[in-house]
């Protein structure tokens, strides 16, 4: 015979809990840089509970508030928590981290070629911003291969399929990103550019020069552009070459 189970035995009672602290999250209407959400959460604040009511609080930073809640869990490590030295924002809708100049592969084609040009050059460092919520894919160039700080310039890279903006024309790459991109696995979004054919402009200018004479920039002059620089295995000399655009830390103000 089965015995009966005594229901009340899996109540929650919550007599054994106190409310004692509140934590309210202050927004504002979000920008573009933080698309596809009607808010964005500007700070967070702590609150005492005295006898039912709210107390004045104090901002509390992201860090603290994850110790608070964490507090008194069973301390676990794991390699996933590590954080490469060359992620910059790790957010619930942002990831950014760059790469210093390395050697890679540029696939690129004319609207007059029979055949692309695979060309290995050396490729400027480089900033990618990886929005979670819409999968679009931002990259810059960068002047120096020491890790950015906020106040890093950003520069238009001479490549196509990219916008002024730096948003990359995914095309049919997105299959290409992980199905959760995270710091470590975001190297593999990069292949949505390096293993992809580029075959057009997606902006007026790509180079200062340009830029200053008023003069659209050609596809064909990207392709010219980089095989000078493979055959003569020069880096790109990103302050003269290339369109300061802004800050990252304008950036990420939106």
């Amino acid at each position: 015979m089965l015995e009966e189970v005594n229901r009340n035995a899996y109540e929650l009672d919550i007599s054994e809990f106190v409310t004692s602290h509140a934590i309210l999250l202050h927004t504002k209407k979000a920008s573009t840089y933080y698309a596809n959400s009607d808010v964005e959460v500007v700070n967070a604040t702590l609150h005492d509970v005295v006898n039912g009511e709210l107390s004045l609080g104090n901002e509390i930073s992201p860090h603290a508030l994850v110790k608070l809640i964490t507090a008194g869990k069973e301390r676990s490590y794991s390699t996933t928590d590590w954080i490469p030295p060359n992620i910059l924002v790790d957010s619930a809708n942002i990831l950014m981290w760059y790469q210093p100049t390395m050697l890679r592969h540029l696939y690129l084609k004319n609207s007059s070629d029979v055949n692309q040009q695979t060309l290995h050059v050396k490729f400027p460092a480089t900033l990618f911003v990886f929005e979670r919520n819409t999968r679009h894919l931002k990259m810059f160039g960068l002047d120096s291969d020491k890790r950015p700080t906020l106040d890093s310039i950003l520069y238009q890279l001479p490549i196509g399929n990219i916008s002024r903006s730096g948003n990359l024309c995914l095309g049919n790459t997105l299959d290409l990103i992980p199905d959760t991109p995270n710091a470590q696995n975001c190297h593999l979004i990069e292949r949505c550019f390096f293993d992809a054919l580029s075959t057009h402009t997606n902006t007026e200018y790509l180079f200062l020069k340009d830029e200053e004479d008023k003069k659209r920039t050609l596809f064909t002059q990207i392709v010219s552009y980089w095989a000078r620089k493979a055959k003569r295995r020069h880096r790109v000399n990103v302050k003269k070459d290339l369109i300061p655009l802004l800050s990252i830390r304008t950036l990420m103000r939106g």
